[in-house]
């Protein structure tokens, strides 16, 4: 006999199935009674039945999925059980069987390894297989859809696919989805079964296998009871449309009572009428069940009780919010932990942020969700392994494998390592071996442990580039892991999990073991003797390891489930929390329809049965939420937010509406998150976030809020003083910067203050940038690498040695009319390009020493830098050839031991401070050129850029461009101790910017005109004596970016900021002095106020390494962007201490 028991949701189906097992085991001990229900509903169903049970066991009655039912007639019957191929194991197979005949495969061959293939193909399989679709079925099709192209492809491809599949796993291996179709096989040959009863509870409908297992089961059971969630209405029709709540219910009970006439078994259907107890407390909720997607309706016309709706900003709000509801009802007495579910249409964006807030409630929840472990560790370093020797020794796969943390070596001397790899570039096995195995090089502290890192990973790289086949892969995988001692690795794990109350990581780690145990025993059984490449096995691989997830078990009774709307069983549940009733969420957003489209999905469907389209999915989720939404007892909380996480605006779910609808007096609760009350304080760390987030913001504190604060503040600084310190610190907190003491200025610096100028400049450009560069000298990690930073040194280390060369050649003499000695007029284009050649060399070789491993891009901006040196070179001979000046000193250092030796005392670098401190500069000239007459000694400071430049006095006056002038300064005052008699006269300080000129090509401008204006590409520029001999000696306007006007028919210099008379120009050097002077004083005071400069367009922080330590606030009362003009008036003013406002302290 086959039993249908119907009845809506809480008419007490289950209730009274589990009384009449009980009743019916106790009355019968001989016989065995089984309850078939959902696999992930075994372990609850098991608890009711040993809680209603009078002896609290379950006897003779087994409680089994269809599964396990399976496993235990193959028990009895000896049926081996060993070679069941599990989603990994078709995972793997599927994966080859591509590999293989991926040129047979028009559709899929291209898709081999495109990311989620394997899955949609698995996917499509396990589909065929549950709907008992086979490679007969798939040709018939094959033959009817030829004008559909594109679908016929499809077909062809799954057509070989399929059956290579099933030559493959033939006499070998069991497929999950075949277990059942075994069960259904062998159940006559079952004594186990003969005679026994059964009753099948939670289905929401069955698969064609399913029915399959049922009518042989019908035909050697005594009795087979069904439970089935219907209405009266829907029970009494003939059938129900597919938009129909019931309409699953419905073709369930058809196919029921079809089977029972195909097998002349007696089918009784039996409706229960009476509302069972589940909503007698709540008619609310007894009125939701009548009417909900149900039409028509009935609307409640009373103030609704036991339903709340409430929206929220965010999805964390939301949950934030759950959750502290949660905790009163527990808190006030109301209901057990264990009485409460949440469910959510997307656990995989839920379960971040419930793992984050409901620790900090101190809720004891569980997730009822198979975890995969993808990204743990263990598997992380054998992917990491199998990189490693893909990519040689690549950088990235080699840290990837350190930072799983299965090896000895702490993090520090993983950061060590890793630093010295990244600026030595070693890439590559030969170089780990080379720098590390061989000593040839050797880093400080790292030497060692580079040795230990080559040696663990040796051995295995060099068996894995020899395995050939699987088993050989395996084989090394696993030794590699012993090596390891993983297995004691994560037995440790486990129990330090469960010492700190974490149950489900500390089970999770006793199964990962096992889980990879089980890979390598399936990979070698599988595929054990195929010949695969290091890069196909590491896919077959990847492939299987993303399908293992652990099955874990609810630590303890008392605790919130937390469920998916589809796959959650929920029971006994007293309130129930729906979160996330947003579109795209209730229902989900149609994502991916697979390798099959609706549309082929729409033509196959008139021939085969196949899962529900999508439009059949929805009906279907319905019918899910109706079970949902019906089963708490007690109070039913829905929620939805008007934001996603990203700040997009989003809407409710339909379900909203419709509810709404029905509960027309149900107002939508405004819940506040932000309001400081004691409904939103729970624990003491969840009162600290809402706390502060009441405390920022925009509107001021209620005079109960104040209260509740003081309350709050008096709880902390009693029971948790270092709270309520940081809280008061983080309130007080304005990222304004105290004053250095001058005790720790003086530790930072030293007592005298020795710097460069650039250095001066950058704490004009901002003072805390230097305190972190020079100050606390924090360096950004480097990288093995030429950068463009390092463009400007190289060119100046070549250009610098090949005028070396040509000075070494060159007459002693000084004197103007002597200038058509100079060697630079004779030397040729080709020699100096060959000391270019020279200089390159040499500096390749430098690098190379310097960096190990040059990259690719490196040598590429090496080349650059030689054509760049090239052109410098000439260009920078022909500029001199143009005025009368010649070369006086490259490179000249100060202070240096020329000048030590000289007994030259330079004022200008040597500086005593108004507030009694002393600072010391230094720096390189890049060049200096003179020419002297009997009366004066004329000078040019050439300075090296690589990129144009141009000085701006402003910039100068706000210390912003000090050094050329400075650099004046000092050949001025070094000239004047050498040339005592002679006035020194600065007739030029120039920049010259090394790069290669590019102009737009035009017909109109050849030959001259064309050199003429490539030349002013790299023209000199800077600040400009204009007074006569000067502008003739620099070589006129030919080479210098100065503008000219005609006066009475003759061309003369346009006045400007930077072309000046002898006496500007003084008075411009003595203020530099001043300037100079004031930003030591400044520096040595400890002033560091977050105030960057904006001297373009360009935000002064946007390419500043240090931004994130800063973490620059201009907000009201916060820190400033200062403009030119305000770093001008705050530097005159005589102190910047104002700026942030700070007070001076001992940092």
């Amino acid at each position: 006999m086959i039993q249908i028991i119907e009845g809506a949701s809480g008419s007490g189906k289950s209730r009274l199935v589990y009384e009449e097992i009980i009743q019916a085991a106790m009355r019968e001990p001989e016989k065995t009674f089984f309850l078939l229900v959902p696999e992930q509903f075994t372990m609850q169903a098991q608890r009711d039945i040993v809680t209603m049970h009078p002896s609290h066991g379950t006897m003779n009655i087994d409680i089994v999925s269809f599964k396990r039912l399976a496993y235990r007639v193959f028990e009895e019957l000896n049926i081996r059980t060993d070679h069941v191929l599990e989603d990994f194991g078709k995972s793997m197979l599927l994966q080859r069987i591509l590999l293989e005949h991926r040129r047979e495969l028009p559709c899929f061959g291209p898709c081999v390894n495109k990311p989620g293939f394997i899955d949609e193909l698995k996917s499509l399989m396990t589909e065929l297989f549950q709907y008992r679709v086979g490679p007969e079925d798939i040709r018939r099709v094959c033959g009817s859809v030829k004008g559909h192209t594109m679908l016929k492809g499809k077909l062809d491809d799954l057509l070989l696919v399929y059956e290579e599949f099933q030559k493959e796993v033939k006499d070998s291996y069991i497929i999950a989805e075949h277990v059942l179709e075994m069960l259904a096989m062998h159940i006559p040959q079952s004594e186990l079964l003969a005679g026994s009863v059964i009753y099948l509870d939670g289905f929401t409908g069955f698969t064609p296998i399913q029915y399959e297992v049922l009518e042989a089961l019908a035909q050697v059971c005594d009795a087979i009871t069904i439970t089935v969630t219907i209405d009266a209405e829907s029970a009494q029709k003939e059938s129900c449309a597919e938009h129909e709540l019931f309409y699953l219910s419905k073709d369930t009970i058809r196919r029921l009572c079809r089977m029972g006439e195909r097998l002349e078994v007696y089918v009784e259907e039996r409706f229960l009428e009476q509302k069972g107890p589940r909503f007698q407390g709540a008619p609310e909720l007894g009125h939701l069940e009548n009417n909900l997607f149900r039409f028509p309706y009935q609307v409640y016309p009373e103030a609704v009780q036991n339903i709340y709706l409430q929206a929220f900003g965010t999805p964390r709000q939301e949950l934030q919010a759950a959750g502290r509801q949660i905790r009163a009802m527990v808190r006030e007495g109301r209901y057990r932990f264990r009485d409460i579910a949440v469910i959510h249409g997307d656990l995989t964006g839920l379960e971040p942020m419930v793992e984050e807030i409901f620790p900090k409630l101190e809720i004891p929840y569980f997730i009822d969700t198979n975890q995969s472990i993808y990204m743990n560790p263990c598997l992380e370093a054998i992917r990491a392994i199998l990189d490693i020797t893909e990519s040689d020794y690549s950088y990235e796969s080699v840290f990837r494998f350190l930072k799983t943390g299965i090896t000895s070596l702490s993090m520090d001397e993983i950061e060590l390592l890793e630093n010295y790899v990244l600026k030595k570039g070693i890439r590559g096995q030969s170089w780990w071996r080379k720098v590390f195995e061989t000593g040839e090089v050797t880093g400080i502290g790292v030497e060692a442990i580079g040795r230990r890192v080559s040696e663990m990973l040796a051995p295995f790289t060099q068996a894995l580039k020899e395995a050939q086949k699987v088993r050989d892969y395996v084989e090394v995988l696993k030794q590699f892991l012993q090596s390891f001692e993983l297995e004691k690795q994560l037995e440790a794990a486990a129990d330090d999990y469960e010492e700190q109350g974490n149950l489900v990581l500390s089970k999770a780690y006793e199964q990962i073991y096992d889980k990879l145990t089980n890979i390598w025993d399936k990979l070698t059984e599988i595929l054990g003797e195929e010949i695969l490449s290091s890069e196909e096995f590491r896919k077959v691989l990847e492939t299987g390891l993303n399908d293992i997830t652990l099955g874990v078990i609810p630590p303890s009774i008392d605790q919130v489930m937390i469920g998916d709307i589809e796959r959650s069983r929920l029971n006994h549940v007293k309130v129930l929390f729906v979160l996330g009733i947003n579109d795209g969420i209730i229902p989900k957003a149609a994502g991916s329809s697979g390798i099959l489209s609706e549309a082929d999905r729409a033509i196959l469907g008139q021939e085969l049965e196949l899962a529900p389209d999508p439009r059949s999915r929805v009906f279907t989720e319905q019918f899910y939420l109706y079970q949902n939404l019906t089963k708490p007892s007690g109070e039913l909380h829905l929620m939805y937010h008007m934001q996603d996480q990203d700040g997009n605006e989003v809407l409710p779910a339909y379900l909203i509406g419709r509810i709404r609808r029905i509960f027309p007096q149900l107002e939508v609760d405004g819940y506040s998150t932000g309001e400081l009350s004691w409904e939103n304080i729970e624990t003491p760390e969840d009162s600290t976030e809402n706390l502060i987030a009441a405390l920022f913001r925009e509107e001021p504190l209620s005079e109960e809020e104040a209260g509740l604060w003081k309350e709050l503040c008096s709880y902390y600084e009693k029971n948790q003083p270092e709270r309520i310190s940081r809280i008061q610190a983080g309130l007080l907190y304005n990222n304004l910067n105290t004053i250095l003491s001058a005790e720790t200025a003086a530790r930072l610096y030293g007592k005298e203050l020795h710097t460069s100028v650039s250095r001066l400049e950058t704490y004009s450009r901002c003072p805390y940038q230097f305190f972190l560069e020079y100050g606390l000298q924090l360096k950004k990690r480097e990288q093995n690498e030429v950068s463009l930073s390092d463009m400007g040194s190289l060119l100046h280390r070549i250009v610098e040695g090949v005028f070396s060369q040509v000075e070494k050649r060159n007459a002693e003499t000084l004197e103007l009319s002597d200038a058509a000695e100079n060697e630079w007029e004779t030397v040729t284009d080709e020699a100096l390009l060959q000391m270019v050649e020279q200089e390159m060399q040499e500096a390749i070789a430098q690098e190379e020493k310097e960096h190990l491993n040059l990259s690719g891009s490196s040598r590429q901006l090496l080349e650059r830098i030689g054509r760049t040196a090239s052109y410098a070179v000439l260009d920078l001979r022909n500029q001199l050839l143009q005025g009368k000046m010649i070369p006086y000193r490259f490179e000249m250092a100060f202070p240096s031991e020329e000048l030590e030796q000289e007994g030259v005392r330079l004022d200008t670098t040597q500086i005593r401070l108004g507030n009694g401190s002393r600072m010391f500069l230094k720096g390189i000239i890049d060049r200096i050129d003179i020419c002297q007459d009997a009366e004066h000694v004329y000078v040019k400071v050439l300075d090296y850029k690589s990129s144009g430049k141009t000085i701006d006095v402003d910039q100068v006056n706000a210390g912003l461009q000090l050094q050329l002038l400075v650099y004046t300064n000092v050949v001025m005052e070094v000239l004047k101790k050498r040339f005592p008699d002679k006035e020194i006269v600065p007739a030029g300080s120039l920049y010259y910017g090394f790069r290669l000129p590019m102009v737009e090509k035009s017909a109109r401008v050849a030959g001259e005109a064309l050199e003429r204006k490539i030349s002013r590409e790299t023209a000199l520029t800077g600040v400009i004596n204009r007074e006569e001999p000067c502008i003739t000696l620099l070589g006129g306007n030919e080479i210098l970016l100065v503008k000219v006007k005609k006066v009475d028919g003759e061309e003369q210099l346009q006045e400007s900021d930077t072309v000046l008379t002898g006496e500007e120009y003084r008075q411009l050097l003595e203020e530099v002095n001043r300037t100079v002077a004031a930003l030591g004083e400044e520096i040595t005071e400890g002033q560091i106020p977050i105030r960057p400069v904006q001297t373009g367009r360009t935000l002064p922080c946007e390419y500043c390494d240090y931004q994130d330590v800063c973490k620059i606030d201009c907000r009201d009362g916060g820190n400033q962007i200062y403009t030119i003009a305000d770093r001008q008036a705050a530097r005159k003013g005589g102190r910047d201490h104002a700026v942030d406002k700070g007070t001076t302290g001992n940092h």
